[in-house]
């Protein structure tokens, strides 16, 4: 809890951790709940309640954490930041390229249907031409197994 949030209660179900600042940077201590794979396994293994999970003061006694010196715990918290800025800043690329990649397959999609993305043959059919033909040339084929059907049904 921040220092400046004043009085508050506290659940059954919570648990209030007093972080000694000469020993352990509080941001430092929330990164090894949220990523350190050591502590996680520690935590699962430890925590066990009979129909839900739960962390108290003696389970929390007995997690062994990794614990750097504060200028060694600086340095990590400057490099997560680092890597959490690089990876939004991706998350941004990649968003702003999903949409620009929209855009283009709108527009190609456009000039694919209105016939402006190959260079156009005067003799070559109209596509109403094509598209009346196939049909026709589907309905032969059915009309053709159809036919072939009776002849061996009979």
């Amino acid at each position: 809890m921040p220092d400046n949030l004043g009085r508050v209660l506290i659940s059954t179900n919570l648990l209030r951790v007093s972080i000694n600042s000469k020993v352990v940077r509080s941001q430092f201590f929330v990164f090894l709940f949220q990523g350190c794979s050591a502590v996680k396994t520690q935590v699962n293994d430890l925590c066990k309640g009979s129909s839900r999970d739960f962390l108290n003061q003696s389970i929390l006694s007995a997690i062994a954490f990794p614990l750097p010196s504060l200028a060694e715990q600086d340095e990590v918290l400057k490099q997560i930041d680092t890597a959490i800025s690089r990876v939004e800043k991706l998350a941004d690329e990649i968003e702003t390229n999903l949409v620009i990649t929209n855009s283009l397959r709108q527009s190609i999609l456009k000039k694919a249907f209105s016939g402006e993305l190959v260079a156009q043959d005067a003799n070559d059919e109209p596509a109403s031409v094509l598209l009346e033909r196939i049909r026709c040339e589907k309905a032969e084929a059915e009309n053709g197994k159809k036919k072939a059907k009776r002849r061996s049904a009979a």
